[in-house]
């Protein structure tokens, strides 16, 4: 299968890529981030062939190439790719949450219906099986006052640059200020 990751961020670089890059019958076939030397970086650093800027780019190049794409970007840019994706064919797996609206929730599922592709929203827990243990106890608890679970450090943010070797420039202030106007509006 291959495969392309929109969004080079940090849980792509920690999570997705890695283990996508692990599995024998994945192929990572190209990578997108809006941060030039992000997209440049991790493609070297993991060996793929291709890497874009920008989703529309890429799909409009090579959507016939892939079988499907995993969405790890901010949630207002989330539903854009996965419509268009889902349209050409693919399969698509979107991280969490699928979008910052019912609108535009709507119009992946409805593209998800009429696509030969399937559509996935990533939670990362849904299989885990402490989280499944969690939500057994929780059903079981007569009442609940209050449940605090930590399954990381809290404050793991403090060293996750020390931990992690990621690629890449943190998000440009503008493009995390225009991210953050979009889910907001999105939210009224």
């Amino acid at each position: 299968m291959r495969v392309a990751v929109i969004g080079c961020g940090d849980i792509a670089q920690v999570m997705h890529i890695p283990y996508l890059i692990e599995l024998p019958d994945i192929d990572v076939h190209a990578v997108v981030d809006a941060t030039p030397s992000r997209a440049a970086g991790v493609a070297e650093q993991y060996n793929i062939p291709h890497h874009h800027t920008d989703a529309e780019t890429l799909l409009a190049e090579r959507a016939s190439e892939l079988d499907g794409v995993v969405i790890a970007t901010p949630v207002d840019q989330h539903a854009k790719p996965a419509i268009t994706a889902l349209e050409a064919g693919l399969s698509a797996f979107i991280e969490k949450p699928l979008a910052v609206s019912i609108t535009e929730a709507e119009a992946i599922l409805t593209a998800a219906e009429e696509s030969r592709g399937v559509a996935m929203v990533g939670y990362n827990k849904r299989y885990d099986a402490s989280f499944i243990r969690f939500q057994k106890e929780i059903a079981a608890m007569e009442s609940e006052d209050l449940v605090s679970v930590y399954d990381v450090d809290p404050d793991h943010w403090r060293i996750f640059h020390e931990v992690y070797d990621t690629v890449g420039e943190p998000v440009s202030d503008d493009l995390r200020a225009r991210s953050e106007r979009l889910q907001q509006t999105a939210a009224k």
